[in-house]
C-alpha cells in the first residue's frame, strides 16, 4: 500500500514543502530510502524500526521503500522520521487508513520512541502555511517554536504514541515544557552611564545605532573601545516582528534556538580573531550560517581587528556591501541574510599605545605594516573612524554624570522616526541602506559642502563609495538633531568621522 505524508525540506532559511511517500509491499524484507538524501536521513532506517518496535508496535517483515520527493532536491537532516514512521503504521493498520493533505509533519525520532527536537521547524511551518496546510506535528519541544507563525494548528508530541493517538482519534497530549531556564536567568546590565568621557566615541555611537553605520575604534589598551561597543545594543531601536522572524528563523535552522521561541533582541556577536573564515560567513559539507548571519538586524564585534587573518577578514567586503552572503555547492546555492553592522577595535600599532611616544617605541615601518593589515577597501566601507584616547583619570572624579542608554536610546528612536516616515514607500529602513538612487534623493546636501568633498577627492583619494557614505552619514546625523534638511555641521561632522588618520590614510 502507497502512503503520502507531507514534511518540509530546510534550504538555506528558507524551506520546500516535500512529500514522504511510502510503499509497503511483499518482497525480501528491508527498508530503502530514495530522493537524493543525505547520510543523516539515510540513518533513518535504523532509528525507525527500532523506534516502532520499542514503542509496541509490530515492524512490518515486508519490503519497504520509502521516497522523498522532489527526488531533484537535496534532502538533509533527522526531521523525516516522524513522517516515515507515519507511513510506515498506516500500513500495518496501527494508523487509520485517512488522508493527510492539511498534516505536515516533522520530528526526530530515538531508539525508546521519543521524539527529539529539529532544526528549521519555524522556517518549515511557514512553508506548510504558503501550501495551504492547516495543522503540523511537531516535537514538544519546538512547540513554541511552531506556535509563532498564526493561522496554524500546531500539535506537540513527546512519544510515537502521542502521534498514533492524535491521528486516531483527534486526541492532544498534555505536553509540559522544560522551564525557561535562559529567560529566568540573571543578565548582564550594560549602560553608557558607565563610560567615563570619550565622548565622540559616544557620539559616534549613536550616528551608528541611528543609521545602522559601520564603525572603528582605535585606540591605546583600556580606553573604553570594548566597553563602548558591547553598549551599542543597548540604544538600538527594538527589532520589528518581520526582523524578529527573519532572526528567529536564522537560530531555528541552526539548532541554536532555545526554549524562549521568538528572538526579540537585537543579537551582538563577538568572535574572537581566531575564527576561521567558514564560521566567520557560513558554509560546510551542509552549508550553515556564519557569524555574519548570526548578526543580521544586529551588531558583529571584531575585536582587535588587524589581529585577524586578512583573508578572513576581507571576505567581509561583499555582505557589507549587500546585506548576504552566498554559498555555493555541487548541489546548488544558498543565500543566508547578512545585513549586519560591523563595529570594530583595535590599538594604533602592535603595542597598543601610539602615538604616545614616552610608552611606545614602535618604529614607524611596523605601525604602517600593523594598520595595513586591514585593506583600504574594507576601510572604505567603514563610515565612522574614531580616534580613543587614553582616560584621564580626571574624568573618573568628573562630578558630571554620563549620559545613560536609555537618554541615547531616546535620541536615536526619534531619528529611526524620521527614517520610517520618509521611506515608508520604500523596502529601505536605515540610512546605511539607502540605495545610490535614494541617496541623491533624500541625502541632498549644501552646495559649499560639496566643493568640500570635491577637493578632498584628490588629497584623500575619495572613492565613489565614501562619496555616498559621507552623504548618508551626514543624512542620519541632521536625524539625530531632528533636521529635515542636511546642514553644513552635519556634513562637516560626517567628514571629521570619515578623515581620522590611520597612519597615514584618510
Amino acid at each position: 500500500m502507497l502512503t503520502e505524508v507531507f514534511s518540509a525540506s530546510v534550504y538555506g532559511i528558507d524551506a520546500k514543502p516535500v512529500t514522504v511517500e511510502t510503499d509497503v509491499n511483499n518482497g525480501l524484507p528491508g527498508m530503502e530510502l530514495v530522493g537524493l538524501l543525505s547520510g543523516e536521513v539515510k540513518e533513518a532506517r535504523e532509528r525507525v524500526r527500532i523506534a516502532i518496535k520499542n514503542s509496541g508496535y509490530d515492524f512490518p517483515g515486508k519490503k519497504i521503500t520509502v521516497n522523498i520527493s522532489p527526488a531533484s532536491l537535496r534532502k538533509t537532516g533527522t526531521h523525516y522520521d516522524l513522517a516515515i514512521i507515519i507511513g510506515i503504521l498506516m500500513n500495518t493498520g496501527d494508523i487509520k487508513d485517512r488522508p493527510l493533505a492539511d498534516i505536515c509533519v516533522f520530528g526526530e525520532v530515538s531508539f525508546n520512541g521519543n521524539v527529539n527536537k529539529v532544526k528549521g521547524v519555524l522556517s518549515a511551518v511557514i512553508a506548510c502555511k504558503e501550501k495551504g496546510l492547516s495543522t503540523v506535528i511537531v516535537p514538544a519541544a519546538n512547540f513554541r517554536e511552531a506556535s509563532l507563525i498564526e493561522g496554524m494548528r500546531v500539535v506537540p508530541v513527546n512519544t510515537i504514541k502521542d502521534v498514533v493517538d492524535f491521528l486516531n482519534d483527534g486526541l492532544i497530549p498534555d505536553v509540559k515544557h522544560e522551564s525557561e531556564a535562559d529567560a529566568s536567568a540573571p543578565k548582564e546590565t550594560l549602560d553608557f552611564s558607565d563610560v567615563h568621557g570619550q565622548f565622540m566615541a559616544k557620539r559616534a555611537a549613536q550616528i551608528c545605532a541611528a543609521g545602522m553605520h559601520n564603525l572603528l575604534l582605535a585606540g591605546p589598551p583600556g580606553a573604553g573601545k570594548s566597553m563602548i561597543s558591547r553598549r551599542i545594543p543597548t540604544i538600538m531601536p527594538p527589532l520589528d516582528y518581520e526582523e524578529q522572524i527573519e532572526l528567529t528563523r536564522i537560530y531555528s535552522v541552526a539548532g541554536k534556538l532555545c526554549e524562549n521561541g521568538l528572538i526579540t533582541e537585537r543579537p551582538f556577536r563577538d568572535p574572537h580573531h581566531s575564527v576561521s573564515r567558514g564560521a566567520l560567513i557560513g558554509g560546510g559539507n551542509n552549508p550553515m550560517p556564519g557569524e555574519i548571519t548570526f548578526a543580521n538586524n544586529g551588531i558583529l564585534f571584531l575585536d582587535e581587528f588587524p589581529e585577524f587573518k586578512r583573508d578572513t577578514i576581507e571576505v567581509l567586503r561583499q555582505p557589507l556591501e549587500d546585506g548576504k552572503i552566498v554559498i555555493n555547492r555541487v548541489f546548488g546555492s544558498i543565500t543566508y541574510p547578512a545585513r549586519f553592522t560591523l563595529v570594530a577595535a583595535m590599538n594604533r600599532c602592535p603595542c597598543g599605545f601610539f602615538p604616545d611616544r614616552n610608552k611606545c617605541r614602535c618604529m614607524p615601518g611596523e605601525i604602517a605594516r600593523y594598520v595595513s593589515k586591514i585593506s583600504q577597501p574594507l576601510l572604505d566601507r567603514i563610515d565612522l573612524k574614531v580616534d580613543i584616547p587614553a582616560i584621564n583619570f580626571e574624568d573618573f572624579g568628573n562630578r558630571i554624570k554620563s549620559e545613560s542608554s536609555e537618554i541615547m536610546r531616546n535620541r536615536v528612536l526619534k531619528a529611526r522616526q524620521m527614517q520610517k516616515a520618509r521611506y515608508k514607500d520604500s523596502d529601505t529602513k536605515y540610512n546605511s541602506r539607502l540605495t545610490s538612487r535614494e541617496t541623491e534623493e533624500f541625502c541632498v546636501i549644501p552646495k559649499a559642502s560639496k566643493e568640500k568633498i570635491k577637493d578632498l577627492f584628490n588629497t584623500c583619494d575619495f572613492s565613489a563609495r565614501a562619496y555616498y557614505r559621507i552623504l548618508k552619514t551626514s543624512r542620519t546625523i541632521a536625524d539625530l538633531e531632528g533636521f529635515e534638511a542636511i546642514q553644513e555641521k552635519h556634513v562637516n561632522e560626517a567628514l571629521m568621522f570619515r578623515l581620522t588618520d590611520l597612519a597615514g590614510t584618510c
